[in-house]
């Protein structure tokens, strides 16, 4: 059964319906994923889980649909595009497990790609998992169960309201982190799309670092809770406090400062910089402070790690500097500096044992 409703404020659309008939019939535009969305990160034991419920559901209400909670859309008329701002994860897998099952793309409006190494190799591992001789039994059952998977869609006819509707958790999905709200709500920022595509690309490069404090995991969350949120807070107490997910939104996000636009972000004085009032960045990807020298190294940017933070561009080259500054500290092996590789022994042989 599908039904529609519309609210009357916002004009907020509410649709009951099956992952099929969205697809086909009730998407007035592809449905696409933003360059600021998170990778695909599901990986072959995530959608076994998904499989077992499926298969447990048929077996024992195989009269009722399965229900997999909401799916939030921002319907962008200017570049007529759905795209999907929760609920990414859990499309992308049924499309996966469409593909195999039907050895096509589901029919309708569809327009997502992936362009991240990690999203490509989980979905060609998940891929492989299916094709061995072993795994080809749930096929036909799934098939049976596959047209009654419902998901409730929620389409906004902006971004900013869709966010507000944007809850963290979701009902099968992986918990989005601060992080990833910091990097849509900066990306969002960002007009110029070649800009806004470079700082997404520099923000993945940034989460595939490997953690220094912790086995595995997204790099930028440990960026800043671990560094740069205690070092801006930090008034010579001798304890830190904890950094909580508001705190640091509150800090990354809602006290950021706007720019005059995409190319050029305020500086203001400090060691490294005497005379800079802004930082120009080209088409190329260069930086230039007014008569300085040109740089590839985001290292060398005259940010202070207390100064303010300009919006889009501003904190997404604040992040790659000092991702690569903890980076020449902590990791890097072509590291020739005699200071830096002292630091390295005292924080080795002295200080990580004493604190974390």
């Amino acid at each position: 059964m599908t039904y529609a409703t519309t609210s009357k404020m916002n004009d907020v659309k509410v649709e009951v319906g099956t992952f099929e008939q969205f697809f086909k019939e009730k998407a007035v535009y592809p449905i696409a994923i933003d360059t600021y969305q998170r990778p695909y990160v599901w990986n072959v034991n995530k959608v076994k889980e998904l499989l077992n419920d499926l298969l447990e559901h048929l077996e024992t209400q195989p009269n009722v649909p399965y229900y997999m909670g909401s799916i939030l859309l921002h319907k962008n008329d200017e570049k007529e595009k759905l795209f999907i701002i929760d609920g990414q994860q859990r499309m992308t897998t049924l499309s996966i497990l469409y593909y195999l099952l039907h050895r096509r793309l589901i029919e309708g409006k569809i327009a997502m790609e992936f362009n991240s190494p990690e999203s490509i190799k989980n979905i060609k591992n998940i891929q492989r998992f299916f094709h061995h001789d072993e795994n080809k039994a749930w096929k036909e059952k799934v098939s049976l169960l596959f047209p009654n998977i419902q998901f409730t869609f929620i389409t906004t006819p902006s971004e900013d309201l869709a966010f507000t509707f944007f809850d963290t958790q979701n009902d099968r999905g992986v918990k989005l982190e601060p992080t990833d709200l910091l990097k849509a709500y900066h990306l969002r920022a960002i007009n110029n799309i070649t800009i806004q595509e470079r700082c997404a690309k520099d923000w993945e490069n940034i989460q595939n670092i490997k953690p220094i404090l912790h086995k595995k995991g997204d790099f930028t969350l440990e960026l800043f809770t671990k560094y740069l949120s205690r070092a801006r807070t930090w008034r010579g107490q001798k304890q830190i406090s904890l950094v909580n997910d508001e705190d640091m939104l509150t800090e990354f996000m809602r006290n950021t400062k706007q720019n005059d636009d995409d190319t050029t972000i305020e500086l203001f004085p400090n060691f490294h910089n005497t005379y800079g009032a802004k930082l120009y960045v080209k088409d190329n990807g260069d930086y230039e402070v007014q008569v300085n020298e040109n740089s590839h190294d985001a290292s060398s940017l005259p940010f202070t790690l207390r100064q303010p933070i300009s919006k889009g561009l501003g904190y997404f080259l604040f992040s790659k500097r000092y991702a690569e500054v903890i980076t020449l500290l902590f990791t890097d092996q072509n590291v020739t500096s005699k200071e830096i590789k002292r630091f390295r022994d005292f924080y080795d042989n002295v200080w990580k044992h004493l604190s974390v």
